[in-house]
């Protein structure tokens, strides 16, 4: 009996032991939600541009993220990356322009390797020469009050779609510079829901074509985009020379604006008023029974265009 015992002893404790060696380590954890940031950058922003790049980020990088992430303006076609120790390598391995800014921007596409994606817009400006200094500058205004104060996002592109630069801002006003003289689009949006991407119609949205060809001033204004434009919708006859126009919004810019009658003459027009979206013509009299009034170029406070209504 005391066999027995000693052996079902025995058994029970291979069991225990053996049980407590086929114990894992708890998988999972935390999810690692840090953004990487960058920590510096070789030749220092504003530098001349040489034939090599060092940039330093605060986590590892999936270095396949580089591939699409890095953009280079005026584009550098032919160069070498690589990647070691948390440090990004550019090299050069074409001759640069003369006298020109460059532009280096660290995208979205760029993430370690947890797929955390950079914690803001990264550009960096380089010269190459002696560059002219244009410069763009101007105030921000907001559609809504709230949203003053909160970052938005501020990207340039050149003339063909190709991204400058992509910058965060705050307040009231705003500074790029320098800048190759050129004519770009600009674009600025805020992402309120912090969803990394511009909802239409949710969050203020800004886009325009500015030409740079020297400094210049020019102001943003955040809206919430509304993409209908102004239109004719509705004409009261005051008088056989007064007529009350109703819009569908107040435009902000009237161009031109031509009275014909049914067999094709022309109605001169001797005074326009516009109040909010009523606009007031007076014209010479009217002796046909039935005129076309057509309104060109009618634009609202949201850059909305409408060729003719």
């Amino acid at each position: 009996m005391n066999k027995v015992f000693k052996l079902s002893l025995l058994i029970i404790s291979v069991l225990f032991l053996a049980s407590c060696g086929s114990k894992k380590s708890p998988t999972g954890g935390p999810v690692d939600l840090e953004k990487p940031e960058v920590l510096s950058i070789i030749p220092e922003e504003y530098s001349q541009l040489t034939g090599e790049i060092e940039i330093t980020f605060s986590k590892a990088m999936d270095k396949q993220s580089f591939t699409e992430g890095i953009y280079f303006h005026p584009p550098i076609l032919s160069k070498k990356i690589s990647y070691s120790g948390r440090t990004l390598n550019i090299k050069i391995m074409e001759p640069l322009q003369p006298d020109c800014v460059y532009h280096l921007t660290l995208g979205s596409g760029v993430k370690d390797t947890r797929s955390n994606s950079l914690s803001k817009p990264n550009s960096f400006v380089f010269i190459s020469g002696k560059p002219a200094q244009n410069r763009i500058s101007g105030q921000v205004t907001y559609e809504k009050a709230s949203d003053a104060g909160k970052p938005l996002t501020l990207s340039l592109f050149s003339a063909d779609s190709l991204l400058v630069l992509t910058k965060e801002i705050s307040g009231s006003s705003y500074l790029i510079e320098p800048l190759n003289p050129d004519e770009y689009r600009m674009r600025a949006y805020q992402d309120l829901d912090s969803n990394s991407r511009y909802d239409y119609g949710r969050e203020p949205f800004f886009e325009q074509s500015v030409d740079v060809r020297k400094s210049r001033s020019f102001d943003i204004n955040m809206a919430y985009q509304d993409s209908s434009r102004a239109v004719i919708r509705s004409i009261r006859p005051i008088s056989n020379t007064e007529l009350e126009v109703q819009l569908s919004k107040t435009p902000t810019s009237l161009g031109k604006m031509e009275i014909s009658s049914s067999d094709g003459s022309s109605l001169a027009i001797r005074y326009s008023e516009l109040a909010q979206n009523v606009l007031t013509l007076i014209t010479a009299e009217q002796d046909s029974l039935q005129y076309r009034l057509t309104l060109k170029d009618l634009k609202d406070g949201k850059g909305n265009l409408n060729p003719a209504s």
